[in-house]
């Protein structure tokens, strides 16, 4: 009988553990719900399969998002070496002026994808490198 006792004990208070963490369960999941922008009422309106279907879905979108700004931010700051390189080679050649506008779009040119535009700055700066744009320097 006290075996008995040891046992029941051991169990009901795994079974507290179970019932205590469960709201921080929630709270983990929840937390997780709002990084991925997963709306408040469709979490509580939900169940937890229907829940762990949602996250994995914006998982993907939300990753897919990340790599995006990525992309995005690593571009930006590959452009500003190029405006910083075109700034220093107008200081050293008279015939190299800093562009009066940026490199983007020209009025009568539709958006360029994200790879037209490296695609067209990485031929600039090829030619540039390879002494078309340096006077014979």
């Amino acid at each position: 009988s006290n075996g008995e006792q040891r046992n029941t004990k051991e169990s009901t208070s795994k079974e507290k553990s179970k019932i205590i963490n469960f709201p921080n369960f929630i709270k983990k999941i929840f937390i997780e719900c709002q990084k991925m922008n997963i709306p408040d009422n469709i979490f509580w309106d939900s169940t937890l399969k229907e829940v762990h279907y949602l996250m994995e879905c914006y998982s993907e979108s939300y990753n897919y998002k990340i790599r995006n700004k990525i992309e995005m931010i690593d571009y930006q700051s590959w452009l500003s070496g190029v405006y910083i390189a075109k700034a220093i080679q107008s200081c050293f050649s008279k015939s190299d002026n800093y562009p009066e506008k940026p490199f983007g779009l020209k009025e009568e040119q539709k958006p360029m994808t994200l790879e037209e535009a490296r695609r067209i700055e990485e031929n600039k700066i090829r030619q540039y490198m390879s002494g078309g744009g340096r006077n014979g320097r």
